[in-house]
């Protein structure tokens, strides 16, 4: 979350200083007088031009950056009904039950000990000590153990890990000690010294025998609590599959809306500026170069909302999405896209009956 505000606030403080830099660039690479006095009218307001577009470009943004989320949670191996806030697949693998003693005595332990059982125990912090090479024989964790990062919304391990650990959970009751580790340790000289938390025990992976387990674990520690693969599925709060067949539309509709919103703008600006467009075209400026000003001030903005856009969130994937599930979105999104694009240009053209208008001769008469 907190990345994402201090991407929409930079957004909004880099937003008017891209403008001016953008048309300051068109200035100097300008050859005709229509595009050096569309680069002055941005030049001279970058503020204007960029509220104009500054909200499609937010939504633009966050459209693209779905698009990415909807392309890695399609990848093989991921969940199929991931969402962008819950944790996803589950770090159990199948069969594994996760036997949450609290610090029950070791001997009251023996009938759930065996040769594969990974013991976890707890540390002041709190703090799950346990080898990595053991915890990623029973789970989908990579070495090393996770390390909390901030901001990183995809591939979260730790999150996920946190998940396996943390008391009550499913169904707690009013006996249930909250408990939520904060970091992971390999051992110690000592470890074994300390209090056992959680057993991870392996079983073949039948209904049947991990019902076996957890009914042997409240035979022997009445209080504990366990987990399996299944109870650590998350319902997921943003259905990120749902969002593959509305972007599209979502991206053409976005366009369209900014569009008509700058044809509305510039419509505008040119009955403001009827007498000095009518001026230039009594000077012998044709008709076509007057139009190209209407266009490039229509044309411009938008494909800088575009750029903006895709490119923010592109970077931010590039950022947050590990590589190994970073993919372009689909070629839905990126038909919908030029789709989009292709639209809002067409709708732009409904300006230029106005220019004619504008600059007729009459217009230049001072009474």
């Amino acid at each position: 979350m907190v990345s994402l505000l201090s991407t929409l606030v930079g957004f909004f403080l880099a937003g008017a200083w891209v403008c001016m830099w953008i048309s300051r660039g068109m200035a100097r690479l300008s050859r005709s007088a229509s595009t050096l006095i569309v680069a002055r009218r941005i030049a001279a307001d970058p503020y204007s031009t960029f509220r104009m577009v500054g909200g499609a470009a937010i939504a633009i943004y966050v459209a693209t950056s779905l698009g990415f989320a909807v392309a890695a949670n399609e990848q093989p191996g991921r969940a199929d009904n991931q969402s962008l806030l819950a944790p996803g697949r589950p770090p159990l693998d199948p069969g594994v039950v996760a036997v949450h003693v609290q610090g029950a005595p070791d001997a009251a332990l023996a009938p759930l000990m065996s040769d594969g059982v990974v013991v976890a125990r707890l540390a002041p912090g709190p703090q799950i000590v346990v080898a990595c090479t053991e915890l990623a024989r029973v789970t989908d964790l990579d070495c090393p153990l996770p390390v909390y990062r901030e901001g990183v919304p995809f591939g979260q391990e730790f999150l996920r890990a946190e998940d396996m650990f943390t008391l009550p959970y499913p169904n707690p009751s009013s006996a249930d000690r909250i408990f939520q580790p904060m970091t992971f340790a390999e051992p110690g000289p000592d470890a074994d010294l300390l209090p056992i938390q959680t057993l991870l025990i392996p079983t073949d992976g039948t209904p049947a025998a991990q019902e076996r387990i957890r009914t042997l674990a409240a035979v022997a520690v009445p209080l504990s609590r366990n987990k399996t693969s299944e109870d650590l599925t998350a319902e997921p709060l943003l259905d990120l599959t749902l969002f593959a067949s509305v972007l599209p539309y979502a991206t053409v509709f976005i366009l369209l809306f900014t569009a008509c919103s700058l044809t509305v703008s510039v419509i505008a600006g040119i009955l403001e500026r009827r007498r000095p467009f009518a001026l230039l075209r009594a000077s012998g400026v044709r008709i076509g170069e007057l139009r190209r000003i209407v266009l490039l001030e229509t044309g411009a903005p938008l494909a800088l909302t575009v750029l903006f856009g895709v490119g923010l969130a592109t970077v931010q994937s590039l950022a947050t999405i590990p590589p190994k599930d970073w993919i372009l979105p689909s070629g839905e999104f990126f038909a919908g896209l030029g789709v989009g694009v292709l639209a809002a240009f067409a709708v732009s053209l409904t300006a230029l009956p106005f220019m004619d208008t504008a600059t007729r001769l009459d217009t230049v008469r001072f009474e």
